[in-house]
């Protein structure tokens, strides 16, 4: 009886020990910070784009480079700690100052005149990048991006003949929408993150290549400051 006893007695601390250890294992659980990398994350961001452009197709054409706004909303979605995808959707300015000649009108006639363009251009940039979560302040990101058109502002100059040099720039047709790819890092203190993108067109801005204006690639640098909403 005694046996009996004593092996219950042995049994009941043993469970009770077990349970205790349970519970204190499930309590620190609790309390240990989840990583963020993890979490789903919303966001604002605005910034500067530093623009210019490659593969043109002009003649003597010539361009200088400028920054100009950016700013919209992203959102992120965890595939594992270390992977993830970030959806964008960003109000983007491009903007270029040129100058260049046309040789020929819309009729093909000769016209040798010089001009001077300042273009401001609006797109709506959509970017999927997919996440290399290094840490849980620096991300690395890389993906396609499609970009709508929304505006075109073009403030022209002609040595002479304005008017035909206008309904050269009048028949141009811009894509209302360009695919490209671009990619950067993204680097996180608590709520805030300081973004660097790089991108390139895929394609020209020009839908019709018969036109006689400029056409050619958009290429940027972004910079953008971040705050984490959620």
């Amino acid at each position: 009886m005694k046996k009996t006893f004593i092996i219950a007695a042995v049994l009941c601390v043993s469970m009770t020990t077990a349970g205790i250890a349970q519970e204190t294992e499930r309590k620190h659980e609790k309390e240990k910070p989840s990583d963020v990398r993890e979490k789903f994350q919303l966001g604002v961001k605005a910034g500067a784009n530093y623009t210019g452009l490659f593969d043109s197709h002009a003649h003597d054409f010539s361009y200088d480079t400028k920054f100009c706004f950016a700013a919209g909303a992203y959102g992120t979605a965890s595939i594992s700690k270390y992977l993830g995808l970030q959806l964008e959707a960003l109000y983007s300015q491009r903007q270029i100052e040129a100058e260049g000649s046309l040789p020929k009108d819309l009729n093909q006639n000769l016209l040798g005149i010089d001009y001077t363009l300042k273009r401001t251009v609006a797109y709506v940039d959509i970017p999927l990048y997919v996440q290399l979560k290094e840490g849980e302040h620096l991300v690395f990101l890389a993906g396609p991006s499609i970009n709508f058109l929304i505006s075109r502002d073009d403030k022209l100059t002609f040595s002479s003949a304005a008017d035909k040099g206008q309904a050269i720039f009048d028949a141009q047709t811009m894509r209302s929408s360009v695919f490209g790819f671009g990619g950067g890092i993204d680097y996180r203190i608590k709520r805030f993150v300081l973004g660097v993108r790089g991108y390139r067109d895929l394609q020209d801005t020009n839908k019709n290549r018969s036109i006689l204006a400029p056409y050619y690639k958009n290429k940027m640098l972004q910079f953008t400051l971040g705050f984490k909403l959620i």
